[in-house]
């Protein structure tokens, strides 16, 4: 006996399964975080591009008013090798790092337009708001070049404009308490992180028997140099508490984007209460 075809209607009548796949809140979180940091790095590479007869010219920002120390050739360098102001590229195929990496640099650039504005303001009020707003985005630099480095990138040195926040510090004491604390929080995590990366480098290096006497010293000196920062941090961070009335705030790496957050809805509000009309570059 012949074995009976299969009709297509008969493969209608058969029921099927509905594949659920149930992802956790924090996946999905997640996803949505990198998706707007390659969304925004989209948008800032949109507006890069000039077109001039139908020949498309990008123009990189000038961050030539941020010092970043080149980095020195030593052992294991390749003299081949593309070296481009500190950064050794090892995940280029990596979209997601490539816009943390952009974004680093854009908002340097941004930083520094904010800071050369508010020296031109003729306002006391104009002239801490763009002081200000540099502030935020040289934090927002600094956010997007961890973010970078944690997923592959090679710095040699880390955004650390200390001297800006500390004269940020002094200009806005006594202004608003919790402007100031949200600042000083900011402030006292990035130090903390600027030093957990530091003691994590010098403590590597360490272990390397094939150290001079020289060397061992300047990793030592580094490494105290970063017990006082962090103290330093500590102490910026108590300040902070007290100022933002919480004795409940979190001092960790993991804060640094929800502290973000809070001091930029800290400074709307500052310029609302002043009735400060901000405009952005």
């Amino acid at each position: 006996m012949k074995r009976q075809r299969s009709t297509t209607d008969n493969i209608n009548e058969v029921p099927r399964k509905r594949i659920i796949i149930n992802r956790s809140a924090s996946v999905l979180v997640e996803q949505r975080k990198k998706q707007r940091t390659l969304d925004e790095a989209t948008r800032i590479l949109q507006s890069l591009f000039a077109t001039q007869q139908d020949k498309p010219t990008f123009s990189i920002p000038n961050i030539s008013e941020i010092p970043i120390k080149p980095r020195n050739k030593g052992k294991g360098v390749d003299s081949n090798s593309s070296i481009n102001n500190t950064i050794n590229i090892n995940v280029a195929d990596n979209s997601e790092v490539q816009a943390y990496h952009m974004l680093y640099f854009y908002k340097i650039k941004k930083a520094t337009d904010y800071k050369h504005r508010s020296e031109r303001c003729n306002t006391k009020r104009g002239k801490i708001s763009d002081y200000l707003e540099a502030y935020l985005y040289y934090v927002d630099a600094f956010y997007n070049q961890i973010q970078a480095y944690k997923n592959g990138y090679h710095y040699e040195e880390f955004l650390n404009p200390e001297n800006f926040f500390k004269s940020i510090h002094n200009l806005v004491e006594g202004i608003d308490k919790k402007l100031t604390g949200s600042l000083k929080y900011l402030h006292a995590i990035i130090i903390k992180m600027h030093c957990d990366i530091k003691q994590e480098r010098c403590t590597k290096k360490r272990e390397n028997k094939e150290l001079s006497r020289d060397e061992v010293k300047a990793i030592v000196k580094s490494l105290k140099n970063c017990e006082e920062k962090i103290e330093e941090a500590f102490t910026l961070f108590d300040e902070a508490k007290e100022l933002l009335s919480n004795q409940n705030l979190e001092f960790t790496g993991n804060c640094l984007d929800d502290a973000r957050i809070v001091a930029r809805e800290n400074v709307n509000n500052w310029r609302v209460k002043e009735g400060v009309n901000f405009v952005s570059l």
